[in-house]
Order: structure tokens, then sequence, then C-alpha cells
């Protein structure tokens, strides 16, 4: 249990997805307020606001919404590319590319199925998947080009050598990112990833029948799947 203890508070990756949901707190929260306060259950307060100072209060909680939760997957994968860009040490000062390398690789993964929906709460571990391997690939092909340091010289402003720097692992990145989700959009008509573990599990218990078994491994997952942060019921409705 100790090496497991270890293992989770030493890897980065690991780490850059604690760390970007913590930093997402404040978001949730205010998304939270807003919704609450547009659903409050009170039926003179569901017939008054619709109407209430010509309807602006009910379009600001729900700008704040859609700010908010509505674009849920965009603060996760903004979050956690800039946590794993503050640990790693490839190169100094490089930390600033990595949300932005990560939030194109995401839109270049999820643009077969284009729309804002990919911001949404649903595509949110799509997000996370996709921004943690997007990291990996951006630092493994940083240290790849490392020795393309010289071609760099060190009279012009460091930003234009570390946008040079940045230029091949961006590029590779995102067009892997973007190839995938081709492949996968070609292959299943899908690209996100939460619908393929809906697929898989529909599968599964699809063979395994209604038994005592197969209830008692539902809840199981279910649970499983909220402690790694994936919305179990969700995932599970297929089953």
């Amino acid at each position: 249990m100790e090496r497991v203890r270890q293992f989770l508070n030493k890897n980065i990756y690991i780490f850059s997805v604690r760390q970007g949901l913590l930093l997402t707190i404040p978001f949730l929260i205010l998304g939270s307020f807003s919704m609450v306060i547009m659903q409050f259950p009170l039926k003179a307060w569901q017939e008054l606001l619709p109407g209430f100072a010509g309807g602006s209060v009910k379009l600001l909680l729900m700008a704040v919404y859609q700010a908010t939760f509505g674009s849920l997957s965009f603060i996760f994968a903004l979050m956690i590319s800039y946590s794993y860009g503050e640990e790693q040490t490839v190169y100094k000062n490089t930390h600033i590319f990595f949300p932005a390398v990560a939030l194109c690789s995401f839109i270049a993964f999820t643009y077969p199925s284009g729309g804002l929906s990919i911001w949404g709460p649903e595509w949110s571990f799509t997000a996370i998947c996709i921004t943690l391997i997007s990291c990996f690939f951006l630092t493994g092909i940083y240290r790849w080009v490392e020795g393309l340091r010289h071609l760099y010289t060190m009279g012009v402003a460091y930003n234009f050598n570390a946008s040079m720097q940045s230029m091949i692992p961006a590029v590779v990145t995102i067009g892997v990112c973007g190839l995938s989700g081709l492949v996968l959009s070609l292959a299943f008509d899908d690209v996100n990833i939460m619908n393929f573990g809906s697929y898989l599990f529909l599968k599964l218990f699809g063979q395994m029948g209604n038994g005592l078994f197969s209830m008692l491994l539902y809840i199981l997952l279910s649970h499983v799947l909220w402690f790694f942060g994936i919305h179990g019921t969700n995932t599970l409705e297929a089953v």
C-alpha cells in the first residue's frame, strides 16, 4: 500500500489531474450557485424569474452557468495541462505551451463531432484523457528535439527561441490527436471516449445477464467510475 501511495503522489499525470481539478473548484461553485438559483424548487420563483427585469436576470444566470458548467471540458483541459506544465522540467518556461497545445489537441480530436457541445460536461472525461495524452506526447517530443537547440541563436528574444523549439512538438502532438479522432470517427462514428466505455460495459453485461452477481458488479463499477471522476451513472446508462 505504501508503494501505491508513493506512486500516486509522485506520478506527474495523477498529480496534474488532482491539481487541475482543485483549480476548477471556483468555477464549479459559481456554476452550482447559478443553477440552484435558476432551478430553485419554488413555484412562485419559477413564475417570477423568466419575466424579472425583462428576463435579464435569467439570461445572466444562464450565461454564468454556460461559462462554468457549460465549459467544463475547456476548464478541465486548461487547468490540468497548466498543472502538468508547471511540474515538467523538459525546457525552462515551456509550460506556457502546454495549455494551448492541450486545447488545440482536444479540438482537433473532437472536430469530427463538432459543435459547442464538446465543451460541456458530457465531454469532460474525453477532455481529461486527451489533455494527458497531449502532455505525454509534447513532453516526449520536447526531449526528442532537444538536440536542435543549437539551431536557435541566443541573440534574439527568448520567446522566439521558445516558439521555435515548440513548433515541431506542438504540430506533431496536435496532428496525432486530430488523426486519432478522425480514425475513431470513421471506425465508430463517435469520438467521445466515455461512450466507448458504455459500449464495452453494455456488451459485458449483455453476456452476463440479470443475475445477482451482475447487479453487484454494476454497483461496484458505478462507484469505481465515480472514484476516478467519471459520471458512473451516465457511463452505465446504456446498461
